[in-house]
């Protein structure tokens, strides 16, 4: 009899936990449920802090939803000092109930400061690039910018900065390689960021803590915003079926 009672306890403890893992992966998905019909963007990557004088200043990511005037459903992603494994592809599908149309991604910064390998970063890109592709997602990448004046801030000698300069132009071609693989739109650190004195560093760059000043945050988001613009016109583009003849 007693035997029964266990088994019974059992089950009914095991019906418990999988209705309550239901009940959360629903309540997860219902908070994103992207149904207002407008086409729905994620960011994901590096929110880039502001400088002190600023930090109460909106970062990039919110000057894009402001840019984009509601037109667009934006989801941040982002976190501050962001790095590849803390991204999986999956994980960002799962969060809504349909797959955005468009995902912008800024990562590598932060890996690159912190010494990620680049094989490693290499393969998580490729994995979130190429899950996201999968489900015909969009996608926009951004590359490196110029991190040789953060980096001379430090205690870095003249070797060493111009071993670092050529190691960013190979993550720079790993990520531009990666793009192209999985057709993804490039922006350059160029674009975004048109201007050294917009990346500055504060403390020592091993520690990978580094800022964007405001004017920054606004090149960046108007760079991203025009991106995003101009993706979600050619993927209408590509949807719309040519007229009968």
């Amino acid at each position: 009899m007693g035997y029964w009672v266990v088994i019974a306890m059992v089950i009914v403890a095991v019906i418990a936990v999988l209705f309550a893992v239901m009940t959360e992966s629903e309540h997860r998905l219902a908070r994103y449920p992207a149904s207002n019909g407008m086409p729905l963007v994620v960011l994901i990557g590096t929110r880039a802090t502001a400088d002190a004088q600023t930090a109460l200043s909106p970062p990039w990511t919110e000057r894009v939803r402001s840019a984009l005037n509601r037109s667009v459903e934006v989801y941040d992603a982002t976190v501050p000092s962001a790095r590849i494994h803390d991204y999986s592809g999956s994980d960002i599908i799962a969060i809504f109930r349909r797959p955005p149309a468009l995902a912008v991604i800024w990562l590598g910064i932060d890996d690159f400061l912190l010494g990620t390998d680049l094989g490693t970063f290499e393969r998580g890109l490729g994995h979130l690039l190429g899950s996201l592709a999968a489900e015909h997602i969009s996608l926009v990448t951004i590359a490196l910018p110029d991190l040789e004046p953060l980096i001379a801030q430090g205690e870095a000698t003249k070797e060493e900065i111009i071993a670092a300069r050529a190691e960013i132009r190979r993550w720079n071609a790993t990520i531009a390689r990666l793009a192209t693989a999985y057709r993804a739109r490039l922006l350059t650190g160029a674009e975004i960021l048109p201007g050294v004195e917009r990346l500055s560093l504060i403390g020592a760059h091993e520690q990978g803590r580094w800022f964007i000043p405001e004017v920054g945050h606004e090149a960046v988001a108007a760079a991203v915003a025009s991106a995003i613009r101009d993706e979600l016109v050619t993927r209408q583009s590509d949807a719309t079926p040519e007229p009968a003849a």
